[in-house]
C-alpha cells in the first residue's frame, strides 16, 4: 500500500447513516440462509393431579417447562477469533473467543462475542463455561472490514495465544466503510 492510498484513505470519512440503511436493505431483500440465535425460557404450568382413594383428591402443581425461544435470526458478515491455552501445575486453561461481525434480519449491525473457558485438570473432570453477548456496531467494528486481518500465534510461551482479531496496516479498500459495503452486497 502506498502512501497516497493512505493517506487518501484517511482523508475519507464514514457515512454511517447511509452504511446503516444500506444494511436494512441487505436484510430485507437477501435470500442467503440465517442463523438463529435462541434463548431457553423456563415457565411454571399448572398441572392438576388426583390421588387418593379412587382419585377423589385433586391438588394443582406447579411443574417447570423449558422452552427455546428464537430471539432473532442473523447472518455473519465476518468472523474472527482469539485463543488463549494457560498449563498451570494443576491444570490445563483454555479460553476461546470468536468475534462475530453480523446483520440481524431487521437490519441492525451487532457485534456477537461467543467465549468458553475449558479447565481440564489433570487429574478429575473438565470444567466448561460458556457465554455470549451482543453489542451495537461501532466505527471500529466498521474499519476492521477495511484492513487484511493479522493472524500471528507464541510459540513455547505458556500462555500460548493464538489470534486474528486485529489487523495489519494492509488496506483491502480505498474508501472507509467499503469493506463493509462489499460484504452486505456479497448477501443479496
Amino acid at each position: 500500500m502506498s502512501n497516497t492510498q493512505r493517506t487518501a484513505y484517511e482523508l475519507n470519512s464514514i457515512k454511517w447513516e447511509e452504511l446503516k440503511s444500506y444494511a436494512a436493505k441487505v436484510a430485507e431483500r437477501t435470500r442467503a440462509p440465517r442463523l438463529s440465535a435462541k434463548q431457553v425460557v423456563v415457565r411454571k404450568v399448572p398441572n392438576e393431579r388426583r390421588h387418593g382413594f379412587l382419585g377423589l383428591r385433586r391438588e394443582t402443581v406447579f411443574e417447570e417447562v423449558r422452552e427455546t425461544q428464537v430471539t432473532h435470526e442473523y447472518w455473519v458478515l465476518m468472523s474472527r477469533h482469539w485463543n488463549r491455552e494457560r498449563k498451570t501445575q494443576q491444570a490445563t486453561e483454555e479460553t476461546n473467543e470468536r468475534i462475530l461481525y453480523c446483520l440481524r434480519s431487521t437490519g441492525e449491525l451487532f457485534v456477537r462475542v461467543e467465549s468458553s473457558e475449558t479447565i481440564i485438570p489433570y487429574t478429575g473432570r473438565a470444567f466448561v463455561t460458556h457465554e455470549s453477548t451482543e453489542r451495537p456496531f461501532t466505527m471500529s467494528d466498521v474499519y476492521m472490514f477495511d484492513f487484511k486481518p493479522k493472524y500471528y500465534e507464541t510459540y513455547g510461551e505458556s500462555p500460548k495465544v493464538w489470534t486474528d482479531r486485529d489487523n495489519t496496516d494492509e488496506l483491502l479498500v480505498h474508501g472507509k466503510g467499503f469493506g463493509l459495503s462489499l460484504v452486505l452486497r456479497k448477501l443479496l
